[in-house]
């Protein structure tokens, strides 16, 4: 994904009449949540969806710790993880609040209500409040019995996550659109943007295959 984004800084500066698709190195994405590649690669995504460990006791982080470890280096295949920071959006729980204040008729509760939304608002008005969203790329070489197997190994993946108490979701192809249009916003087409300090990649200790 970071060379994604450094292909459009690249296009940027040289202004060069190239496709998108070859930017992103992409020849489809299809309605089977999968994304086949110009260089003969087929890809799957997985959302996996964030937990705060802040609540976890020291013990059961220690514990969660080891039991990630162990599924993660069981792995046969390479894999890659991508930490993407977006700036929280409060705008389904504003609405949720101003809906359950219409549903109230004690003056009392409204004013909490509305102390809690100013709460909110004035929180976030001047500062960027950042949370991550964590993704797991598995590929397979394009073969006919390539998706089949990439299928297998992203129910896997979810299956081995769960023992580790995370939710996971395969991507759609709606949800891959959005997440390579992340690429295209303003923010992040700046010039002088360093993308790796915007992107985290989170890298495993080689094992039987490299993974990153």
């Amino acid at each position: 994904m970071i060379s994604i984004a450094k292909k459009i800084l690249y296009k940027i500066k040289n202004k060069k009449n190239i496709s998108l698709n070859e930017f992103l190195n992409i020849s489809d994405i299809t309605e089977d949540n999968s994304i086949n590649t110009l260089d003969n690669y087929v890809l799957m995504i997985l959302n996996i969806k964030p937990q705060n460990f802040g609540l976890l006791s020291e013990q059961e982080l220690e514990s969660k710790m080891n039991s990630m470890s162990v599924e993660f280096a069981n792995e046969r295949y390479p894999y890659k993880i991508l930490v993407l920071p977006k700036i929280v959006d409060i705008t389904e729980t504003i609405r949720e609040q101003e809906d359950l204040k219409q549903k109230i008729q004690n003056n009392k509760f409204k004013e909490i209500i509305d102390n809690r939304i100013k709460f909110l608002l004035n929180f976030v008005s001047n500062k960027e409040i950042i949370e991550n969203d964590f993704f797991l790329i598995i590929w397979e070489k394009e073969t006919e019995k390539a998706k089949i197997e990439l299928q297998k190994r992203a129910n896997n993946w979810k299956s081995r996550l769960r023992n580790c108490e995370l939710k996971s979701e395969i991507l759609n192809k709606e949800e891959i659109i959005s997440l390579i249009k992340v690429f295209n916003l303003p923010n992040y087409k700046e010039e002088e943007n360093d993308y790796e300090n915007h992107i985290t990649k989170i890298k495993r200790k080689e094992l039987n295959v490299k993974n990153e």
